[in-house]
């Protein structure tokens, strides 16, 4: 009999449902991401140089109205004029800037061969107030209770 899984807190979904997901690709990988947190909550935490992690904000994994963006282009924003300021100056920016803000650093990112699956906003948040480390869950493997099929390709 499978273990149960008790909520990890009330603003994390159980799993993703039509009109409320997050998901994640890797590798030719789906993974619902609310289903991954939950499924991880046993692993060990431990902490990750920030600076090991850097080269990945550079990469284009977010959007907004006028298309791909990068984490570190964010960051770089509200190190120079702070978070209210970056928000009125960048309207399109302003959901991944207001969830950067309010991003809890004590809940740790989820990395998948050293890859991260979860937590661009904590570790932006944790980059844009000068923190060296970051909480982390470290995955050998996805829980296959976490993956999603793929979507068909037309």
């Amino acid at each position: 009999m499978a273990e149960e899984i008790k909520p990890l807190r009330h603003a994390v979904p159980m799993r993703s449902i039509p009109g409320d997901t997050h998901t994640a690709e890797h590798r030719g990988l789906r993974i619902d991401v609310y289903r991954l947190i939950h499924l991880t909550q046993k692993i060990p935490e431990s902490e990750i140089e920030i600076e090991d992690l850097q080269h990945q904000m550079g990469d284009f994994c977010w959007t907004d109205e006028h298309g791909p963006i990068t984490p570190e282009f964010v960051v770089h924003i509200c190190q120079e004029i702070g978070y209210e300021k970056a928000s009125t100056k960048y309207p399109s920016l302003a959901q991944h800037i207001d969830k950067i803000k309010n991003s809890d650093l004590s809940f740790p990112i989820i990395l998948y061969k050293e890859n991260i699956i979860d937590g661009m906003h904590r570790l932006a948040k944790a980059a844009i107030e000068n923190h060296t480390r970051v909480k982390a869950r470290v995955l050998d493997e996805i829980p296959e209770d976490a993956l999603l099929p793929q979507e068909k390709k037309s």
